[in-house]
């Protein structure tokens, strides 16, 4: 691998954790939202009150996520037994 390649392959390490950090805040800020509504009402008021689009979409968004970070942890796992490779690859 070439130093130009090396170099490309740090920065974006550098950015993907940048941004990492980036979504690890507002996922922080999101969780305060929810533990806020979680705490000031049932989820049966929620679900009989809430504005569904706005339920189904959070819930959603909260799958969404769920399915993301779980993939990653499996990753996590097959890395750190040490049976994968560690480099970086962009996505599509």
């Amino acid at each position: 691998m070439s130093s130009r390649d090396d170099l490309q392959n740090h920065l974006l390490v550098v950015q993907l954790n940048a941004d990492l950090r980036s979504a690890q805040l507002d996922l922080l800020s999101a969780q305060c939202a929810t533990d806020r509504l979680r705490l000031r009402f049932s989820t049966e008021d929620m679900a009989r009150h809430g504005y569904r689009d706005l339920l189904r979409k959070a819930a959603n968004s909260a799958n969404a996520l769920h399915d993301f970070y779980s993939s990653i942890e499996k990753v996590i796992r097959t890395v750190d037994s040490g049976t994968e490779e560690n480099h970086i690859t962009e996505a599509p």
